[in-house]
């Protein structure tokens, strides 16, 4: 049986590190086998099949390392295979026939740092620094057919040092699974370190050239 195979990708890639990528990939087959694979700073997908028509489409959108949105779907008749993967929500499903799916991956995050002198030290100041990282993920998956699936959700929990798990699942069989999730939260980092005497007057004659509450300056002083 003769088999073809059809590669539609149009991307754009600039030489930054996760700089405004755009993707949207479209591959269509009659038959033989074919896997696809997709890695990003939060996400890891997977596709495959093996017999048959098949057709699979990627999007991602990388704004940035904290900032990405990722789409993917299928539909195979047989031997179907699909994961989707983040740092909480896990979905895999193997030797699906009849198998259609998709997942939408959606991460935002943004980070603050707060800068704060402990204490006066020769030749500098001690200083604590604090990076509060906000995020909010979303994630909508949609997949049926009739073969092996597992879902396991796990998320950290405050004042603990292990995650907790929401939820475990796995069968076989035919089977439709719906799942929305939506998740929030921030991670706190705190550093220590060494302000030299250089970078403090440096502050303190920012702090002393403008007037904050009206936007005005100089005011002198430095």
């Amino acid at each position: 049986m003769k088999s073809f195979l059809t590669i539609m990708i149009i991307a754009v890639l600039l030489p930054l590190a996760l700089a405004d990528v755009h993707l949207a990939s479209n591959i269509t087959t009659s038959g033989g086998a074919w896997s696809a694979y997709s890695e990003g700073t939060d996400h890891k997908l997977s596709a495959s099949s093996d017999g048959g028509p098949s057709e699979y489409v990627l999007v991602a959108d990388l704004a940035d390392s904290r900032n990405s949105s990722i789409w993917q779907g299928l539909i195979a008749p047989a031997k179907a295979s699909f994961v989707a993967r983040t740092p909480e929500y896990s979905l895999r499903v193997r030797d699906a026939s009849d198998f259609y799916g998709t997942v939408r991956l959606g991460r935002e995050s943004t980070a603050e740092e707060v800068r704060e002198i402990i204490t006066e030290v020769p030749n500098g100041s001690l200083v604590t620094t604090t990076t509060t990282i906000y995020t909010d993920a979303n994630i909508e998956t949609s997949v049926r057919g009739d073969g092996q699936f597992w879902e396991d959700i796990d998320i950290a929990y405050a004042g603990r040092g292990r995650a907790l798990k929401i939820r475990e699942l796995d069968g076989s069989g035919n089977f439709s699974l719906n799942t929305s999730l939506q998740l929030s939260g921030q991670q706190v980092k705190r550093d220590f370190g060494l302000l030299n005497e250089s970078e403090r007057l440096m502050d303190l004659g920012t702090e002393l050239a403008y007037d904050h509450e009206t936007g005005v300056g100089p005011m002198g002083g430095i």
